[in-house]
């Protein structure tokens, strides 16, 4: 049984069809290393955000355009290395600046104000691996709290990820007691996500 998390993954590395009508946005990607992966890469992230379906009509209680956010950084990371943040930071930029364009233009029917860019809200963090991990974790607590009840088979497995993400907890709850932003949803989802695991721990 996969998670959310990681069928959404998963999920974007599928081969779609018909990307050659994303060209004329992602043909002109200011890259000098990797072009071909970052345009390609471009018509995938483009075909996601105009098939997806805004936010607020999404009942699953998450924002999935946290997700793409944090799969573009992790293709990133693939191919110029984890540690090569500048470079990382340079090639999300460029994707960054020619889906900025279309979300933000109304009369791009199909994209405007879905998904929009918050690069430096959600991905800018030396941080960024262990907020994902914490992020993927907020998205399938629910199936994992409630699988780890019903199913001792999967129990194992699930809960061998919920006891996996504890120096994530270690990490964060500082940082929000310390940070906390009224404004910011991702400290107040990771806030929400400290509550879970210690009620779940108290249980």
């Amino acid at each position: 049984m996969k998670l959310f998390s990681e069928r959404f993954y998963q999920d974007r590395e599928n081969f779609h069809l018909y990307l050659h009508k994303y060209n004329k946005h992602c043909n002109n990607i200011f890259a000098t290393l990797y072009y071909s992966r970052l345009k390609y890469l471009c018509k995938r992230v483009l075909n996601y955000i105009e098939n997806f379906a805004e936010w607020n009509d999404n009942k699953t209680g998450y924002d999935d355009c946290i997700l793409l956010y944090y799969w573009i950084y992790i293709t990133l990371a693939k191919y110029f290395g984890s540690n090569n943040i500048i470079s990382m930071n340079h090639a999300f930029d460029c994707i960054e600046r020619i889906w900025s364009n279309l979300v933000n233009y109304y009369k791009e029917k199909s994209y405007y104000e879905k998904c929009k860019p918050l690069f430096k809200e959600i991905v800018n963090h030396d941080d960024w691996k262990m907020r994902q991990e914490l992020y993927d974790y907020y998205v399938d607590f629910t199936k994992l709290f409630d699988t780890d009840k019903l199913y001792d088979k999967v129990c194992k497995d699930y809960y061998k990820k919920i006891e996996e993400k504890i120096p994530l907890y270690v990490h964060f709850k500082q940082i929000c007691s310390d940070n906390i932003s009224p404004n910011s949803m991702i400290n107040i989802r990771i806030i929400i996500l400290i509550q879970y695991y210690i009620s779940y721990h108290a249980i």
